[in-house]
């Protein structure tokens, strides 16, 4: 198996990123390819092991090319580089801690999007009180606000959850400021009229404070990728201040805080690593801009998982067959002619 990594993306990168390979190291099966400028990725190894390749890229992408700007500019950038790659089938899988507006409009142009997708998705598993799981979709992949981009980030969730979950149909809620049905920004509303017409089970809208009530059944949260990523980093923010202000009461207690790591390491975004990005073709996982080693090292754990289990192989087979999935393309298809003239992006 080759996991590419894109060695200069991220706020540490290409220092965390390496730090983060090696920890990956463990995997014997696994051979790493890093993607950047090949005389600093070299200086991070006194002779380079047998499991890992450097594929030298002279480009950088900057902070103000993103999306379209970068594909045009960047071609032989290591994210662009990666991308072609795994496009290629060079590689099995990509992970990046780069801009995620890039990362998108990159896997999108070169990788290709499954089936009837028009756009991708983050899929995040946010863990919540008495082990469980919430999906969360989208959590930064696309920010406008739109019904029918909405409810295809619902049903992208739906698929990602049944190939990860294999249990029964997962209840899809949609994020809100309310549980009334006039509650909300329009497009919002207009998202919970389509999705209620759909063969799906939907529960409605459900507030942020309900997710934390062990009543709360809901399996998939839909938002639009500006308010998921506010949310997803808020609760990591607030899950982290909660964890450093119970060390500090444990020091002070004289207890000792390391036996509950374990118990709490499920709510460290580091353990997570990174999110899959949904609706593309082959395994693209997106970590934190922020990562550390360790949360790059489990970025490429969620990789080397999606690669070995063909999660995209059967991702894509849930797209195509779902009738859902068909009906709102169509309509996509519609909105977007109404809403960008004759375009269908």
């Amino acid at each position: 198996m080759r996991i590419a990594v894109d060695g200069m993306g991220g706020d540490y990168a290409p220092t965390m990123v390496v730090e983060g390979v090696k920890l990956a190291m463990k995997h014997p099966e696994v051979h790493f390819v890093l993607f950047g400028d090949e005389g600093v990725l070299r200086s991070f190894f006194p002779s380079l092991p047998s499991s890992i390749s450097i594929v030298h890229a002279f480009q950088k992408i900057g902070d103000d090319e993103t999306g379209i700007l970068a594909i045009l500019r960047r071609p032989k950038s290591s994210l662009a580089l990666a991308m072609k790659a795994l496009a290629a089938k060079e590689v099995d899988a990509v992970v990046s801690a780069g801009d995620s507006r890039a990362i998108v409009a990159m896997a999108k142009h070169y990788v290709g999007l499954s089936g009837k997708v028009k756009r991708p998705v983050l899929g995040v598993f946010v863990p919540f009180p008495s082990e469980r799981e919430v999906l969360l979709v989208d959590a930064g992949a696309y920010t406008g606000l739109h019904a029918v981009p909405l409810v295809q980030a619902a049903l992208l969730g739906r698929v990602y959850w049944r190939v990860m979950k294999g249990s029964a149909e997962p209840r899809i809620a949609l994020l809100n400021i309310g549980r009334e049905k006039f509650k909300g920004p329009v497009e919002v509303r207009r998202a919970a009229m389509i999705l209620q017409g759909l063969p799906v089970n939907f529960a409605g809208f459900v507030e942020p404070q309900d997710l934390f009530s062990p009543s709360t059944t809901v399996d998939i949260l839909v938002a639009n990728g500006f308010v998921g990523n506010l949310f997803l980093k808020l609760y990591e923010s607030l899950a982290e201040h909660l964890l450093r202000s119970f060390e500090t009461f444990c020091n002070s207690a004289s207890q000792d805080f390391s036996r509950w790591q374990d118990r709490f390491a499920r709510y460290r975004y580091e353990w997570t690593g990174g999110a899959p990005l949904l609706g593309i073709k082959r395994p693209v996982i997106v970590a934190h801009g922020r990562s550390g080693a360790f949360a790059i090292s489990r970025a490429i754990e969620k990789a080397i998982f999606m690669a070995q289990e063909n999660i995209s192989a059967k991702m894509e087979a849930g797209i195509e067959t779902d009738p859902a999935l068909v009906n709102i393309s169509r309509l996509y298809k519609s909105w977007a002619m109404s809403a960008f003239g004759r375009k269908t992006y």
